[in-house]
């Protein structure tokens, strides 16, 4: 991990005239499972903005706009930014046909325990792959597959609902804008509002 304060790291004076709290935020690189990250101040732990390990420039330069953009955020009370949420499958368990895959798994002893939060459709994929390695004919499998296939496209829909809710966020709006107008002229931002530059209408 490397790791120095934003005001050494990243040149913006006008930045820090009017933000110079900013200048004693941490700017690190780290593994981390995302391109970038802010981390709000905790517990008199001051707040840190990350960059994922071995981004180049001028990636890097984008991401870390993207979460000091966050930090602004915060600080001004706006928006704050998300992080796409993994979707709640708990309602697709239901929608299961036991009763259709219910024969092959009591044939071959299948267990059908599950745990909380795992995806249906890659239990399904589980089951089937038992199932088949127990010696079930592609006949007695074929209710698992559909039921895998099926329950797979649910979760492809819930997954897109997820991000389409995070993509609509009005603080990760206004961040990717401060990525986009960060790398212009003074002369291009000054020609397009940041509003016009937005990439999700806003609700009226």
């Amino acid at each position: 991990r490397q790791e120095e304060w934003l005001g050494l790291k990243r040149n913006h004076p006008e930045l820090y005239e009017n933000y110079p709290q900013l200048r004693e935020l941490r700017a690190a690189d780290e593994k981390i499972d995302s391109q970038g990250l802010y981390r709000p101040p905790f517990k008199g732990y001051g707040g840190e903005v990350i960059t994922q390990s071995g981004t180049t420039y001028p990636g890097r330069k984008t991401i870390a706009l993207h979460e000091t953009q966050h930090a602004i955020q915060e600080i001004e009370g706006f928006n704050k930014g998300t992080a796409p949420l993994d979707p709640n499958y708990d309602n697709l368990w239901d929608e299961i046909d036991s009763d259709a895959i219910g024969t092959v798994m009591q044939k071959y002893d299948i267990d059908g325990d599950y745990a909380p939060g795992e995806s249906p459709a890659k239990w399904l994929g589980d089951r089937y792959r038992e199932a088949m390695d127990a010696g079930a004919t592609p006949t007695e499998l074929e209710p698992l597959r559909a039921e895998t296939a099926r329950i797979a496209k649910a979760e492809g829909r819930l997954k897109l609902k997820a991000y389409e809710e995070y993509h609509r966020n009005a603080g990760e709006v206004e961040a990717r804008n401060t990525e986009l107008r960060g790398n212009w002229s003074d002369t291009d931002r000054a020609n397009k509002s940041p509003l016009s530059t937005e990439d999700s209408p806003r609700e009226s």
